[in-house]
């Protein structure tokens, strides 16, 4: 396992499964370009259409599948899976087991596994649009309609995340220097959390700085994602 020096002087472990630094630059860009106004026909398009195809696609070693689903459904995914414990339960009701997401870092194979996606999706569901115009996205608004027969707990985490881009909005923020350093001190901020949890023995919470919230929202999007 690699390592790095933590508070206190302690080794904590650095290395992820995934590049966290790659995945946060891509869960930023993804957010810069994410359609607004996503609510409660997008939750039904994530619950009955995309989770459900997901599942059948993934491995039989629960890998994920080479698929990225519609902008509007993969926000709400991406909204679920930043609420991890609430997800893994989700995919364990629903599924039998976690339904995990590709790891895709780079815009050649994102490009490749939307393109794929639309080709599943429209064997699938041929009836259902991939992508939502700009008037389907303003009708879908969660102030816009009813929630009726819609999960609200996932349209609520939707709403949660509304603005979540424009947190992010510094151009600093953009720059792969920004992701390295800010990975170091998320391995330390983990290492803290653990520390302050030994030491007093009850829930204790402690906010995260910008850098760190960036990176513990990329580390949430991979729900499989462990320490090396």
């Amino acid at each position: 396992m690699s390592s790095a020096s933590g508070l206190g002087g302690k080794e904590v472990p650095s290395a992820f499964s995934v590049d966290l630094a790659a995945a946060a630059r891509r869960l930023l860009l993804f957010l810069r370009a994410a359609p607004a106004g996503v609510g409660p026909r997008s939750v039904r398009r994530y619950e009955e259409l995309w989770m459900p195809l997901a599942a059948e696609k993934a491995g039989v070693g629960g890998e994920a599948a080479m698929l990225v689903p519609p902008p509007d459904v993969h926000l709400v995914w991406l909204c679920h899976c930043f609420h991890h414990e609430s997800y893994s339960a989700y995919c364990t009701s629903r599924f039998g087991r976690l339904i995990n997401r590709p790891s895709i870092f780079d815009m050649e194979n994102e490009e490749y596994a939307e393109d794929l996606c639309r080709d599943v999706w429209a064997t699938h569901f041929p009836s259902e649009p991939f992508d939502l115009d700009s008037n389907e996205i303003g009708g879908n608004s969660v102030d816009n309609i009813t929630c009726d027969n819609v999960n609200g707990e996932i349209v609520k985490m939707v709403r949660q995340y509304a603005g979540l881009a424009d947190r992010f909005a510094s151009l600093f923020v953009q720059e792969g220097v920004y992701h390295v350093a800010a990975r170091r001190r998320y391995v330390r901020f983990l290492d803290l959390m653990k520390k302050v949890a030994c030491a007093t023995q009850e829930c204790t919470r402690l906010v995260p700085s910008l850098d760190i919230l960036l990176m513990w929202l990329a580390h949430q999007v991979y729900v499989d994602l462990r320490f090396n």
